[in-house]
């Protein structure tokens, strides 16, 4: 799984990411990163496929707060 590096966020106790939990309420997941390709880390544990992870509006986001999630960007591809 990979995603943007700005929705990673890298300190001394390791990286996270902030995810829309059950209800649309925000949640900090613990991840381990891989290799960085372009501007996305590769998540080598913490994500499944299908979770959402907050990418825009990080400063806003508090855990344990409601979010109101938008739907992913099309990329044409199918």
């Amino acid at each position: 799984i990979m995603v943007p590096q700005r929705a990673v966020k890298v300190s001394t106790e390791g990286a996270s990411v902030i995810v829309v939990g059950d209800k649309n309420v925000a949640v900090v997941r613990p991840v381990k990163l891989g290799e960085l390709q372009g501007d996305k880390w590769v998540i080598r544990e913490g994500l499944k496929a299908g979770d959402r992870v907050v990418i825009d509006g990080l400063q806003k986001v508090t855990p344990g707060q409601p979010v109101n999630p938008a739907a992913p960007p099309k990329t044409g591809k199918r």
